[in-house]
């Protein structure tokens, strides 16, 4: 048994802050108690978001397909970052499964192409040709935007590619 960390009663922002100290510190399991408690405790709250996000990278990466497709999903109906929304989009996109023989775009991806459109992100995009994030669980993302399409690096790997044609 694991025992709780020491910020398990404290505000929403101080289980955040320390579950990013112990992914730092390798004490992961910890760390994904405190995010699940987080969410538990306080849905609605603003560090909740962020949370959902970190969990749901943590799930992708440990192959857990449904709760990453969970917590992206509730990730994307409150973005707080325009790159980890390009990313949740991403990875949504990459974890939801398609039937056989199905072809054409999924609506995450038509989602995604209209938000790459969007003033915002397309600004984002535009003041630099290549940006660079890495998200708490250590992963390296880098966008390169170009006129008719994007692509993303995953800590230095070809990882995804969307034509915004």
């Amino acid at each position: 048994m694991v025992a709780a960390p020491a910020a398990w009663a404290a505000t929403p922002r101080d289980r955040y802050d320390e579950a990013l100290r112990l992914i730092k510190t390798q004490q992961r399991e910890q760390a994904f108690m405190l995010l699940r408690a987080l969410i538990a405790d306080s849905p609605n709250h603003p560090m909740t978001r962020q949370a959902r996000f970190v969990l749901g990278e943590y799930y992708a990466d440990t192959h857990n397909r449904t709760d990453a497709l969970r917590m992206f999903t509730a990730y994307l109906e409150h973005p707080t970052d325009p790159w980890w929304e390009v990313i949740a989009t991403a990875l949504t996109i990459q974890l939801t499964p398609r039937r056989p023989g199905e072809t054409g775009a999924l609506p995450q991806e038509t989602a995604l192409k209209e938000r790459l459109a969007s003033k915002q992100l397309f600004l984002a995009f535009r003041e630099s040709r290549t940006h660079t994030v890495t998200t708490p669980l250590g992963h390296l993302y880098r966008f390169r935007e170009f006129v008719d399409h994007l692509e993303i690096e995953r800590d230095g790997v070809a990882w995804y590619a969307l034509s915004l044609q």
